[in-house]
């Protein structure tokens, strides 16, 4: 037996707690890899819930799965013709927001950009632009603020990844831009 100490079983040195309220710094959660890890898992997890729809979009079987019931519309004839909502684009950013302007990508069809804004000085707001995966419907591959509403959009024939821009002005002119879309930190004025 020892004598004069004290067990710490069952009592643990109190830690500080993590508040949801406010942001957490911690460094792993700033690593590259743990960002691309988990835009993988997402993609992951949202080609299982959309794997069906992306089949019929791209006219490829439906895998199947014993947990989930192969797609059915009822009292559909398929013999005639008919549309089916296979997804939409949207995110709580996007929600409230026109689209002004929509670009496919020449390189890659599963990347469209889409612009949110209004058209007049009067009506303007900031505006956004987001790029919008097939791999992932529910959430924007990136998200660009812009100082006011997106008129147009295009992608460069030559070099798919860079994104021009158009935007409304305060008295109505526009002004053009660009952005590299494979991860430039802002927009070159041109």
């Amino acid at each position: 037996l020892m004598s004069g100490h004290s067990s710490s079983m069952g009592k643990s040195k109190e830690e500080p707690g993590v508040d949801p309220t406010k942001p957490n710094d911690h460094p792993i959660l700033k690593l590259d890899t743990l960002k691309d890890s988990l835009l993988i898992m997402e993609r992951a997890v949202t080609h299982n819930v959309y794997q069906p729809k992306q089949a019929l979009y791209r006219n490829l079987p439906i895998i199947p799965d014993s947990e989930r019931p192969a797609p059915s519309i009822p009292g559909l004839d398929i013999h005639s013709p008919h549309l089916e909502k296979l997804w939409s684009y949207s995110c709580a950013a996007t929600r409230s927001r026109s689209v002004t302007a929509i670009a496919l990508n020449p390189a890659n069809s599963d990347i469209v950009a889409v612009g949110y804004g209004g058209f007049s000085a009067r009506t303007q707001g900031l505006g956004y632009i987001c790029c919008w995966s097939l791999k992932n419907p529910e959430s924007p591959e990136r998200v660009y603020h812009a100082p006011s509403g997106v008129t147009s959009l295009s992608f460069s024939q030559i070099h798919p990844n860079l994104l021009a821009r158009c935007l409304v002005q305060a008295l109505g002119s526009s002004l053009a831009s660009e952005l590299d879309c494979e991860g430039a930190t802002g927009w070159r004025e041109v």
